[in-house]
């Protein structure tokens, strides 16, 4: 996407791709026009995964960046923020609470997690998340606990794009400390995965 930002002007009305990858503020309540597909996987995705967020640490000098860059999380640019996320970003400079993510929902709100969360994939941890070579034995792990990331869920789904997507696990016949096939491995699949990596180190 970063290659091809330039192209991609008018995308999605109220959507910045030229300076940074970002909402236009004020537009963020308008209503927007996009592609059937694209609804489609957003519903498919809220459906069957926005439920299985994976909790990492959101570091204070982090979360702080990543206000100022996507500025409409910023309480002033979200009329609708609880009064405790008000509260958090007004009292983030003076904070010395070194990770956010132990704060309760009212303070800290799931959207502004997932945010967070896929800001920093996308930003800081691309290259990472790229080179994350799983084995059949992690991805079983994985899918235990995030079992609607499984085959039968999206095979028809990633057809086009990834027709073997997590097929030689589903057969049940393979070395588990083997590498899965990149062909295998969807990106939304990469990222969750590296996600829940994440979340298990200490």
């Amino acid at each position: 996407m970063r290659v091809n930002a330039t192209q991609k002007a008018g995308y999605l009305p109220g959507f910045q791709y030229q300076s940074k990858i970002s909402l236009v503020l004020g537009s963020a309540d308008d209503y927007v026009s996009a592609p059937p597909e694209l609804l489609f996987l957003y519903h498919t995705w809220h459906r069957l995964i926005s439920s299985e967020f994976i909790a990492r640490p959101i570091p204070l000098n982090e979360f702080r960046e990543f206000l100022d860059y996507e500025e409409e999380w910023q309480p002033q640019n979200w009329p609708a923020a609880p009064s405790g996320y008000v509260h958090l970003t007004q009292t983030l400079e003076s904070s010395t609470q070194a990770d956010l993510r132990a704060l309760p929902i009212a303070i800290l709100p799931q959207e502004v997690r997932v945010a967070f969360q896929g800001w920093k994939n996308y930003f800081k941890e691309g290259y990472l998340i790229n080179q994350t070579k799983p084995t059949f034995a992690e991805m079983e792990g994985f899918l235990k606990s995030n079992p609607n990331y499984a085959r039968n869920y999206w095979r028809n789904i990633v057809l086009d794009s990834y027709p073997n997507y997590l097929k030689t696990l589903s057969l049940g016949s393979f070395d588990p400390n083997a590498i899965i096939s990149k062909d295998e491995i969807a990106p939304f699949l990469r990222v969750a995965f590296f996600n829940y990596k994440q979340s298990l180190e200490k």
